[in-house]
């Protein structure tokens, strides 16, 4: 089935365009993608393709200044992307007045995969899985901006940048957005019941295998699969990569449904002695 355009108002009211995977399910799983990416990534199509085979609905979309959204591109804007962005994605998503969805678990492939973690750091109460695909551990690696590029930043404001055929603007504020931005201490924020699974290439040549092991260290709850001979991009490794992805959130649905029927079955008891015993305390006033 050919996925709905879907357009979402971020906080400083934008629109996110994105697209839905109607299954028909109640729950509905947030697909993020990476720096100078958009909703169109492999790896989010082929996640949300597989998804819709399981009869689970997904929804991607673009940030910000990127793709189809509106808004200004930002280099780093790490944190404005799980606030501004992706919990207005969530809330409209799982809202009584708009979709009434479930959101049990969001993933995010590179950037996407820090900023689904720095929203589990952030808002513990919306979701209680993630998957981390490829995430930076330590963001003040990993900048390719040239020889000299702090110097020149901080002498002009910006620098012009390119990677690969695109070119974009890096001001000093967004650089420092990044280089400020702790994945380490959002790390340890996030809650022992919320379960990550981190899937890294062992060729990675963008982010080293090593920040996959950092983030093991640091999280309570974690998972980690070392995906052998992928890269970055998960090139030659697509099936290896959705089949991790996919078994984690089928898995993570089933034990949010069983919660759901014990909690359910609770709330019944409570009703029925509830409701007992103020028969019993009319009666006694009546008498």
């Amino acid at each position: 089935m050919k996925p709905t355009k879907i357009v979402i108002p971020n906080r400083r009211n934008e629109k996110l365009v994105g697209l839905l995977h109607e299954t028909g399910s109640k729950e509905v799983v947030v697909l993020c993608h990476g720096f100078r990416s958009d909703k169109t990534n492999k790896i989010l199509k082929n996640v949300a393709t597989a998804l819709e085979k399981e009869k689970i609905s997904s929804f991607r979309f673009d940030f910000s200044g990127n793709g189809d959204s509106e808004g200004t591109f930002y280099y780093g804007n790490f944190n404005s992307e799980a606030e501004d962005d992706l919990h207005y994605v969530i809330q409209h998503l799982s809202s009584s007045n708009i979709m009434n969805r479930l959101v049990p678990v969001i993933l995010g492939h590179s950037k996407g995969g820090d900023v689904v973690l720095l929203y589990a750091s952030k808002f513990p109460d919306y979701i209680r899985n993630v998957v981390n695909i490829s995430g930076r551990f330590d963001l003040k690696n990993g900048v390719r901006l040239g020889d000299g590029y702090m110097e020149k930043i901080k002498e002009q404001g910006f620098i012009d940048a390119t990677e690969g055929k695109s070119c974009f603007r890096v001001t000093q504020e967004s650089l420092m957005d990044r280089l400020n931005t702790d994945m380490h201490q959002a790390c340890l924020n996030i809650d022992k019941q919320c379960k990550v699974l981190t899937v890294h290439g062992s060729d990675d040549t963008v982010v080293p295998g090593e920040d996959a092991k950092e983030f093991a260290k640091v999280i309570p709850n974690h998972k980690l699969e070392i995906v052998e001979g992928a890269n970055h991009g998960y090139t030659k490794h697509q099936k290896e990569l959705v089949s991790i992805a996919v078994e984690f959130t089928k898995t993570a649905i089933v034990e949010q449904h069983n919660l759901l029927v014990v909690f359910g079955r609770w709330l019944i008891i409570v009703m029925i002695v509830v409701t007992f015993y103020m028969s019993v305390f009319d009666h006694l006033i009546k008498d």
